[in-house]
């Protein structure tokens, strides 16, 4: 809101004419501004008159209002930009929010929610801004809550992958390769040389003897191997060559988080 207050509350035309720009009012934007009695951060003038609502540091209060200058306009130039920091601490609390659950992107996601917080502490200082600082404050704290789980996704995401890239110490033969009308079954043994369970993927190659070609793969998995225990496996695969080789071309561990990834 915004009226037009004479320059000289309380006084005629001519007077108020004589300190400020021949007589014309002055505009004043209801807002808080410098407390002109000094007790104070902010005092709000709601475009006639002050008020007795007052903030320091972002609390509010009531204050003693003097007559002698209740009806005085605030000094031209004397009102402060509302601070930005709302504003930062509401978008980085939400953009924390979108981030920091997902793997990896969790650490700029923990970096967002910090200047959340600070933001929104700084901005609950100004009641100009209180609003978006407490909304900043609170997505920032409960952003922190997602990048924990993003952290957590993150480390079991790199030990996944590491089981899948490194089986560990093991040993695996194909005990046999044996021919039906139908299709060619190929029997295995892995050995887990492991002081720990281990899970494998077992990538076998079927291939025939002689001039053709055609090569094709088929996996197993073989779940929980107990240290030191053996498991047998068998893959089956549709091929009907005379003579025909199986051997293991690969073995990893379980793919991670049940992704379907190929090497």
């Amino acid at each position: 809101m915004a009226v037009d207050v004479p320059s000289n509350p309380g006084g005629d035309d001519d007077s108020a004419g004589s300190g400020d720009g021949g007589g014309r009012g002055q505009v004043v934007t209801a807002g808080w501004y410098p407390d002109p009695a000094g007790d104070h951060e902010l005092r709000y003038h709601n475009g006639v008159r002050w008020t007795g609502d007052v903030s320091t540091d972002g609390d509010r209060s009531v204050g003693p209002l003097d007559p002698s200058w209740a009806a005085a306009a605030p000094s031209r130039g004397s009102a402060t930009a509302p601070s930005r920091a709302g504003t930062v601490a509401l978008a980085c609390g939400v953009a924390a929010l979108t981030i920091g659950w997902i793997p990896f992107a969790c650490a700029l996601g923990a970096i967002l929610a910090v200047i959340a917080i600070v933001a929104g502490v700084r901005a609950r200082r100004d009641p100009r801004t209180s609003g978006a600082g407490d909304a900043g404050l609170v997505t920032g704290i409960a952003a922190l809550g997602f990048v924990a789980a993003g952290t957590w996704f993150s480390v079991a995401l790199v030990q996944a992958v590491a089981r899948f890239e490194d089986p560990g110490a093991h040993r695996v033969e194909i005990v046999s390769c044996a021919r039906s009308e139908e299709e060619t079954t190929a029997v295995g043994e892995v050995e887990n040389l492991e002081g720990e369970v281990r899970s494998y993927v077992i990538e076998v190659e079927f291939a025939p003897e002689g001039p053709e070609s055609l090569d094709r793969t088929a996996s197993v998995e073989v779940d929980d191997v107990e240290p030191g225990g053996t498991r047998s496996f068998t893959v089956v695969q549709g091929l009907r060559y005379r003579d025909l080789d199986c051997t293991v071309s690969e073995v990893t561990g379980p793919a991670p988080l049940g992704l379907d990834l190929d090497r």
